[in-house]
């Protein structure tokens, strides 16, 4: 898995005036790593609520490109 961060450029869905700093993106080698962490109960139980309630106050940013 990688990791990407960087500054924020602008907003483009959220809250007119609130502002973030930074945003950070994970990549994952392929779609078999990715549901071997996804599939399990752990992540169902812990990170599903979490996921459904993101969708219901979402952000949409625009981020500088790495270098």
């Amino acid at each position: 898995m990688r990791m990407f961060s960087g500054p924020l450029l602008t907003s483009l869905v959220g809250p007119q005036g609130e502002r973030w700093g930074e945003a950070a993106i994970n990549e994952y080698g392929d779609l078999a790593a990715f549901r071997s962490i996804v599939d399990t109960e752990t992540c169902r139980r812990e990170a599903a609520p979490h996921r459904h309630a993101a969708l219901e106050d979402f952000r949409l940013f625009a981020r500088a490109k790495a270098m």
